[in-house]
């Protein structure tokens, strides 16, 4: 038969899709029910961005 793949679609594919953005957290609004995400990369884009402000700003 032909094969089936899947983002989290159940174990009647043959193969699943894990999406990047949804393992390493990028949008903390959004948690899919068949991943935790492993990271929390917005908040760790958020800091590094405030942290260019105010180093641009105080320069």
């Amino acid at each position: 038969g032909i094969p089936t793949i899947g983002i989290g679609s159940g174990k009647h594919c043959d193969g699943q899709i894990l999406v990047t953005h949804d393992l390493i957290g990028l949008f903390p609004w959004f948690t899919p029910k068949f991943v935790s995400p492993e990271a929390r990369v917005a908040d760790e884009i958020r800091r590094a961005a405030r942290a260019f402000i105010e180093q641009t700003r105080n320069s």
